[in-house]
Parts: structure tokens; C-alpha cells; sequence
């Protein structure tokens, strides 16, 4: 077997940041698919990725094996579920566990870090929280326009990691934070 995406995008589902999301994802994949020439970019995005009657969380956990880098949309919210902790941390310990491997991990802050979980405040993240909108409006202004420059950026550094991701093995880790764990962050579970 081998990778199925390229790039695994993590995020915390909310009705309001729907088309920011979708917008981003976009735009990624666009710039993306200019950095890497030699064939398609291939992102593994719940909303296009997941189809209707599918057993959501095995397709996730196959979709994470699967991926060469994670890219994490990171905010408050995305430390209250479990499965996006999960997401994170599976990759990070991929990290972990495999010799000269770093970068795995590409975060972007949409709001805070400051109540990040230690472990990931360490990741060095890019900060989006300036280009955060509820507003579907917000794409047709002059700061998205500076946001599509700073993705345009992002899409390198991404592209970089995908060029150098370690070698797939069947066996890479999916980790599942306990309550516990999210509770040792300061950050209930929502219910």
C-alpha cells in the first residue's frame, strides 16, 4: 500500500466558518498543485472526502494512515472534540516514532493559542487569526486578497513536507486522546 492524500485537513466543523474553510481548501489545493507539477494534489477534506452512509470514523482513521502531512486549522474549538485532538496527535506521534522525521505537522492558528495543549503550542504555526471571517463577504475584500498571499506562502511550505514525507507504513499509529487527557488541557468535551 502507499498514501492515498497528501495532505490530511483538519479543522473543527462550524456552520459559520463553512465557506472560510472551503475557500481555504481551495486555494491550497490550487497553490499546491502549482508548487508539485509531476501530478495531482490529492487533500483528504471530510466534507468532499466522506460520502453519505459511510462509517465516518474508520474513513478518517484510514485517511489519516494515509496521508503524508496533516494541516490543522487550529482554534479553542478544535480542542473540545475528540476527534480532532485525535487527528493531531496521530501525527504527531508519527513523528515521534519515525528517525529524521519533522514536520508533519502544519498548523494555522483561525483564533487564541493560548489554550493550546502544550504539546502543541510547541508546533510552529502560521497565524490566520487576522484573516478569520464569519462573513461570506470577507472574500471579496482586499484583506482576503492579502490572505490568498499568505495561503499562496503556506501551499510551499506544505509542498515541501509532501516532497519529503517518510515512506508509508501500513502500521502508522492513530491515537485517541482519553477524557482524561483533554481535561488535563483545561478543555471540557462537549456533549
Amino acid at each position: 500500500m502507499s498514501y492515498k492524500y497528501d495532505v490530511f485537513f483538519s479543522y473543527k466543523r462550524n456552520q459559520l466558518t463553512e465557506t472560510w474553510h472551503n475557500k481555504l481548501v481551495e486555494q491550497l489545493e490550487f497553490w499546491l498543485n502549482m508548487e508539485i507539477q509531476d501530478r495531482n494534489v490529492s487533500i483528504f477534506y471530510d466534507k468532499e472526502s466522506i460520502e453519505i452512509g459511510d462509517e465516518w470514523k474508520s474513513k478518517i482513521g484510514d485517511a489519516i494512515r494515509h496521508s503524508r502531512c496533516i494541516v490543522a486549522i487550529l482554534s479553542p474549538d478544535y480542542f473540545k472534540s475528540t476527534w480532532c485532538y485525535a487527528e493531531i496527535l496521530s501525527f504527531l506521534k508519527r513523528q515521534e516514532i519515525i528517525e529524521d522525521s519533522t514536520g508533519l505537522v502544519l498548523g494555522a492558528r483561525f483564533h487564541d493559542g493560548h489554550s493550546f495543549p502544550e504539546k502543541v503550542k510547541a508546533i510552529q504555526q502560521e497565524d490566520f487569526s487576522d484573516y478569520a471571517s464569519v462573513s461570506d463577504s470577507f472574500w471579496d475584500t482586499r484583506k482576503a486578497a492579502e490572505f490568498g498571499d499568505r495561503i499562496k506562502e503556506f501551499a510551499r511550505v506544505i509542498a515541501h513536507q509532501i516532497k519529503n514525507a517518510p515512506e508509508f507504513q501500513q502500521d502508522f499509529p492513530i491515537v485517541i486522546p482519553e477524557e482524561k487527557e483533554l481535561l488535563s488541557t483545561k478543555i471540557t468535551k462537549l456533549v
